[in-house]
């Protein structure tokens, strides 16, 4: 009975989430904010989620919290991943953090192509390859920061294969590391920093790292 109970619950919250975006953050208040968006400061990723989640705990849950997991840039906004009640969801703001969306916003001004989308395959690369970027990441003075319960700094690890242990990974969690992720006061994981470079938050691809890095691939 406490699960059923719990399974109404969590679909409520997501109605709750789904409802609000839509009155809310409906299409043309989209466009009109993307372009008033132009004129305004824009706030970090970090700052962006963080003013986001505030909002869902402030005006829209009851009896439970929502918490912030991972933020990055998508399509000209900040889509974060958070997590209500042991379930996890995907949901974006406007980088002025202004306009909270639960699902990506459809802009009317953007043409779409009707011709039928070619199936992507992942680009494959040797182990040898892998352990050069690696290695390359850490040469470059990157630093990848993560959690033992983190499931993308997981994946983020396991695109690397044998080499992941040639990455400059930090565990936030571990006794005897946790205090650099406190000095270089790390919120969101997975979290890498780059040489004069600003903070990048959440599962990146090898290529995206290869380009942030400067490294080969």
């Amino acid at each position: 009975m406490f699960n059923i109970f719990k399974s109404i619950k969590i679909l409520a919250l997501i109605a709750i989430l789904v409802a609000a975006g839509v009155i809310y953050a409906g299409v043309f208040a989209y466009l009109n904010e993307k372009k008033q968006a132009e004129k305004e400061p824009v706030l970090t990723a970090q700052e962006a989620a963080e003013k986001a989640i505030d909002y869902i705990n402030e005006n829209m849950l009851q009896g439970t919290t929502a918490s912030l997991i991972s933020v990055m840039e998508e399509n000209g906004l900040y889509k974060f991943h958070l997590g209500i009640a042991e379930q996890e969801y995907d949901s974006y703001v406007t980088k002025n953090g202004k306009l909270l969306f639960p699902e990506p916003p459809v802009d009317l001004e953007q043409k779409i192509s009707k011709e039928e989308p070619k199936q992507s395959e992942e680009k494959e690369y040797s182990s040898e390859t892998l352990e050069n970027l690696a290695k390359c990441l850490s040469e470059k003075g990157a630093k990848l920061y993560g959690t033992s319960g983190c499931g993308y700094c997981k994946k983020q690890k396991e695109m690397f294969g044998d080499a992941a242990s040639y990455l400059p990974y930090i565990d936030c969690t571990d006794e005897k590391t946790k205090y650099l992720c406190e000095e270089a006061e790390i919120g969101p994981v997975p979290s890498w920093d780059f040489p004069d470079k600003e903070r990048v938050l959440g599962l990146q691809s090898l290529e995206k790292l290869a380009e942030l890095s400067g490294c080969s691939l």
